[in-house]
């Protein structure tokens, strides 16, 4: 193996790519985080809102006047309870992406770690071969070697 085919650019790496790639999801999840917070919520609200209305609807086609099953009684009293919370978590949130993209992160920084470090002894062990082999062995000394 050649000392040129083993010191590779970092940039060869499709681990430094992903770790790139993810890196920059991150900060463009936080980046348009408020935005898409903001945005979802009033999505999130007119969903609610057309299901409480919907709710509202279907209770008082119930207690109609004009539905057979219904038993007249004076004044019946039209209760809608509403389940909105103006403090419920949102329905679709970015957490996941976050999540996915930090251990994307993480993983792909072990691996190019760990690549660069197998690619490191890799040259290392070829100089001490090729200096074994033309006979300057002992020229080597240990800081021109960098194994680890």
């Amino acid at each position: 193996m050649n000392s040129t085919e083993t010191s590779s650019p970092l940039t060869d790496s499709l681990w430094f790519w992903i770790a790139c790639f993810a890196t920059m999801a991150l900060v463009g999840l936080f980046v348009i985080g408020p935005k898409f917070d903001r945005r979802q919520r009033q999505i999130e609200n007119r969903f609610l809102g057309r299901e409480h209305l919907a709710a509202q609807r279907t209770q008082l086609l119930k207690e109609s006047p004009f539905n057979p099953q219904h038993e007249a009684t004076a004044n019946d009293p039209v209760i809608i309870q509403s389940d909105q919370s103006h403090h419920t978590p949102p329905i679709v949130p970015l957490w996941p992406l976050a999540s996915l993209s930090l251990v994307l992160i993480l993983i792909s920084s072990l691996m190019l770690f760990r690549e660069r470090q197998r690619l490191s002894v890799l040259v290392a062990a070829d100089k001490i071969r090729s200096h074994a082999h033309s006979g300057t062995l002992k020229d080597v000394s240990a800081e021109s070697v960098d194994v680890g």
